[in-house]
């Protein structure tokens, strides 16, 4: 467990805020990172309406600003069961880090029911927000980081050295 942004994370987390903040930044709902747009993180029991959720780790609250469809469904692009929850006290977005190891069994509940299209509440109620396909944290990082190591450019006068060869790519 480490602290970033202020509050406490788990390796799952921290492995995937790049890749978050990337898609985030390029669909222009954040301008630099996740900084300021926490309520409350992992490994916490501050606050009485999320139970046990937030007892263990890959699980967060931010701020309204990622509560929108458009975020939610990046955060859900990234691996994330990701919910806003408009008629809870402060407005948020909810989070749980689909396969992180570290999550308490509430919050994996709620990854099971975002699987079946519910919303992760007590009431089990229908998911209504943008339903991209299941995909795990792990599996979101491994598709952005062979993504953004095909975007890297090619050094004109080292060439593609990913093969292992210093002359130009042919």
């Amino acid at each position: 467990m480490e602290y970033r942004y202020g509050v406490r994370c788990c390796s799952c987390m921290i492995a995937t805020f790049p890749m978050i903040e990337d898609r985030l930044r390029q669909a222009g709902v954040i301008k630099q990172d996740l900084a300021g747009l926490w309520f409350q993180g992992a490994y916490s029991s501050a606050v009485a309406q999320s139970a046990s959720t937030h007892r263990g780790g890959g699980v967060a609250d931010f701020r309204p600003i990622l509560a929108t469809d458009k975020a939610t469904k990046i955060l859900r692009q990234c691996g994330l069961a990701a919910w806003p929850r408009p008629s809870m006290l402060p407005f948020h977005s909810h989070s749980v880090w689909a396969g992180c190891p570290h999550a308490h069994p509430s919050a994996k509940a709620q990854v099971t029911a975002y699987r079946n299209g519910r919303d992760g509440l007590a009431r089990n109620g229908p998911d209504n927000y943008p339903r991209p396909g299941y995909i795990t944290w792990q599996q979101a990082l491994k598709a952005w980081t062979a993504q953004q190591e095909k975007a890297k450019p090619v050094d004109p006068i080292i060439g593609d050295t990913s093969r292992g060869s210093l002359l130009p790519a042919p």
